[in-house]
């Protein structure tokens, strides 16, 4: 194996794998070949293990978020004080409501021993029963879209307030405050094609159609600065750029003031510098006053 294969797998099995200097020589032999790749297979498989559990755990916790949020308001709605939660909750919201309309019942009519045994009860029963089972379905699935539709700008909000900080960390916004918030909104609209979720740090996390942590071709996840310095690319300079064209034109002004070149490479240099008509105009009085022919 030659000196540069083999200093790439070392840097591979120490910056992902997390190997030690004594773990990855004993992948090789004296002569410097690879002779045994387990260790690293099973570092590597216990990496995607711990990965696979964090995502699980997330998604698990954001389940009982939701249906926590649901329960309580079904029984702000039943007025129902009751420790139960999923289907005994529901049990629980029939046994109230049936209740209810047996005091209701019971206000209308005489009661007596067979009455709850009455054809015309029991079909009522039955119906508003049905009726309530379907009510609380449709409205349980409002509910959920509409936490749903909450939580998602709630994250786009954060997503694209950690954007713009990056944004105007490391860019130059044009000066005309209508162009740079036109820009930034369709920036902003990019952003939010993706869907996103935090890790435990409060960093984001892209997801793909599968809410799974997106990958690029090689299966390495893509990191949160990289994909807001892609999109902002497409519509910003860089601050570095910006300032290396500063100092360009701050030679260009320095040159102006002498009134004349001292060589014909200012010259070249200021006329390649010169922005407008009347720049490059100046540039060339100059040079016909500088006698460098």
């Amino acid at each position: 194996m030659k000196v540069e294969e083999k200093e790439l797998l070392t840097g591979f099995f120490s910056k992902t794998l997390n190997m030690d200097s004594e773990a990855i020589s004993g992948l090789f032999n004296t002569e410097g070949d690879l002779i045994d790749l387990t260790p690293a297979i099973d570092l590597d498989a216990n990496r995607i293990a711990k990965a696979r559990e964090r995502q699980q755990q997330q998604y698990d916790r954001g389940l009982k978020e939701g249906a926590s949020k649901i329960e309580k308001a079904i029984k702000v709605k039943y007025n129902i004080e009751s420790e139960a939660i999923g289907v005994d909750l529901l049990d629980a919201v029939i046994e109230s409501q049936t209740a209810e309309l047996n005091s209701k019942l019971e206000k209308k009519m005489t009661k007596d021993d067979d009455f709850e045994k009455h054809p015309k009860y029991l079909t009522l029963k039955q119906e508003f029963e049905k009726q309530l089972k379907a009510k609380d379905t449709e409205w349980g699935t409002k509910l959920a879209e509409k936490e749903s539709e909450w939580n998602r700008k709630e994250t786009l909000a954060k997503v694209a307030k950690l954007a713009f900080k990056e944004l105007e960390t490391g860019y130059v916004l044009p000066e005309n405050n209508d162009r740079a918030a036109a820009l930034k909104e369709v920036m902003q609209r990019e952003l939010e094609s993706v869907n996103y979720s935090f890790d435990d740090d409060g960093n984001p996390v892209l997801l793909d159609k599968e809410n799974k942590p997106l990958e690029d071709k090689h299966g390495k996840l893509i990191q949160f600065k990289d994909h807001v310095n892609l999109l902002a690319s497409k519509y910003f300079d860089k601050k570095v750029a910006n300032e290396r064209e500063n100092a360009a034109n701050k030679n260009t002004q320095q040159q102006n003031q002498t009134g004349t070149f001292k060589s014909r490479d200012e010259f070249l240099e200021a006329s390649k510098n010169a922005k407008t008509i009347q720049e490059q105009s100046e540039v060339y009085k100059k040079y016909q006053a500088s006698n460098l022919d």
